[in-house]
């Protein structure tokens, strides 16, 4: 049996959205409105989810949710993907005393 190597955290880097991603309550509702205008009781739904999730007003989405009608398609997801991941790698590397080579594993 082989020996367990051990695993330290050296640094952590989390995302910050830009602000035009925020979007608060009312301007979510009122795209859920304007998406759902032959359903109601979707929109209802969804405003009983919102107002349970613990979702504040700060909370941020991805433009493709956006988009009126949303646009569920693989290019927006790609792009939030890669602004996400890029800029969380790009702030750890960064960091002083961290370097690509010593770097193993990025969750």
């Amino acid at each position: 049996m082989s020996k367990t190597r051990s695993v330290y955290l050296v640094d952590h880097a989390c995302f910050k959205p830009p602000a035009a991603y925020r979007v608060p309550h009312a301007t979510l509702l009122e795209h859920l409105r304007l998406s759902n205008k032959d359903n109601p009781e979707i929109v209802e739904f969804q405003r009983r989810i919102l107002q349970r999730s613990g979702l504040g007003d700060e909370t941020c989405l991805a433009p493709a949710n956006l988009y009126l009608p949303p646009t569920p398609s693989l290019e927006p997801s790609r792009d939030e993907a890669e602004l996400v991941l890029f800029s969380v790698i790009d702030d750890l590397l960064r960091k002083p005393g961290l370097r690509p080579r010593t770097s193993i594993f990025l969750l």
